[in-house]
């Protein structure tokens, strides 16, 4: 009953259930789901995660926080709930979970470093004056061309202090199985992520482990090195 009961998987998670169960055993032990998978760059909701490329590839064109007179950013219509509603709770978000939450302070985080890490969703920065004034300058529009929910598109549109307009658009998200990240890209997020806790030393073994995994009889020596004292 817990996968097919009436609050089991299939009908609260799943719909239409009965679907979503032949695909379970569809091309079983053939069909390898995977090597599909989405991995996330950055440590948000990953909804707004082609509007954070968008950023990314301006500030590598040079553009700036203090540049900025607005950014407006076409949305799907759907998405406006998770991320965007209610704006004044968005602007401000009390707590690092409501941040990686927030549209506005996403947005205004990454352009702010140039990237977007654990650290950007600190009591500090999500406090920071300078990334709160720049929140006011981003507004939302739906976009009534991001239909596809498989798919998270971005859409940055920029008007600077000195009149530049400039439009960014990534259709597929950086990380998803249209756009992947590198095994490279992976292991520094992999080790961006387990240095928070590990002494480097046990990080780096961990990497040089992990690309062998298939090759490990024993993983005892795994869990040993991801023992944080």
């Amino acid at each position: 009953e817990v996968l097919e009961g009436i609050q089991g998987f299939f009908e609260t998670h799943a719909k239409p259930g009965h679907r979503f169960l032949n695909r379970m055993t569809d091309d079983l032990g053939e069909r390898w789901e995977y090597p599909t998978t989405s991995f996330k760059p950055y440590p948000c909701g990953h909804v707004v995660h082609g509007f954070l490329d968008c950023i990314m590839q301006l500030y590598g064109k040079g553009l700036r926080a203090e540049q900025i007179k607005s950014i407006t950013c076409p949305i799907a219509e759907w998405m406006i709930p998770i991320m965007c509603e209610p704006r004044e709770v968005k602007l401000r978000p009390a707590s690092d979970y409501h941040a990686k939450f927030s549209f506005p302070f996403t947005i205004a985080a990454t352009l702010t470093f140039g990237r977007l890490g654990v650290e950007a969703f600190s009591e500090q920065n999500i406090n920071n004056p300078e990334i709160l004034a720049l929140t006011e300058k981003i507004i939302h529009v739906p976009d009534p061309t991001a239909t596809d929910p498989s798919r998270f598109k971005g859409w940055v549109q920029v008007e600077t202090i000195d009149g530049r307009e400039l439009d960014c658009v990534v259709t597929d998200n950086w990380g998803s199985k249209h756009n992947p990240m590198t095994p490279e890209q992976l292991y520094g997020k992999f080790q961006e992520n387990s240095s928070l806790l590990l002494p480097d030393a046990n990080v780096q073994l961990l990497s040089d482990e992990i690309s062998y995994l298939e090759q490990i009889g024993d993983v005892s020596k795994l869990a040993e090195l991801c023992v944080t004292s």
